[in-house]
């Protein structure tokens, strides 16, 4: 039994310096949108336009992997929850990431909340594909994707 418990004690010693020397990641996952993308949402049109975005969002992901010269301004939006309260987000500066969960987009927040005070502007995310409701990038001067934008400048 003494050998047992010195073996234990020193995977525990082990795996805490392990967690000090990486330290907590830099960035969390954003809860799955399907649990609140559509929370209260009633408009026939902006729940096409995420439906849009989310079948279009290969076009997106081949665009970030395999970037022309031109492409820049890379970014999605998420829903994000405070309680009840959810603000659609962009998050920007972003970079392919494979996780647990599979493959996913790493980035920050790119605006300061309205309504949310659990999030901050450049606070660090991983958003998987399920929870983006919309995605964008700029070819030079020509914005690619926005349908929430486009949605939204038409009314």
């Amino acid at each position: 039994m003494g050998l047992r418990h010195l073996a234990l004690s020193m995977l525990a010693v082990s795996l805490a310096v392990s967690w000090h020397a990486c330290g907590p990641p830099d960035h969390e996952t954003v809860a799955p949108m399907r649990d609140f993308i559509y929370r209260g949402e009633s408009d026939p049109a902006r729940l096409a336009t995420y439906r849009r975005a989310q079948a279009s969002l290969g076009e997106f992901r081949d665009a970030l992997r395999n970037p022309q010269p031109t492409f820049n301004e890379f970014g999605v939006k998420v829903g994000f929850t405070d309680g009840q309260r959810v603000e659609n987000l962009w998050v920007t500066n972003l970079r392919s990431v494979r996780t647990i969960h599979g493959e996913g987009f790493e980035g920050e927040l790119a605006t300061e909340p309205n309504a949310l005070k659990n999030i901050r502007k450049g606070r660090r995310f991983v958003v998987m594909p399920g929870e983006i409701q919309d995605w964008m990038y700029w070819d030079g001067k020509k914005r690619i994707g926005g349908v929430t934008v486009r949605a939204a400048v038409s009314r």
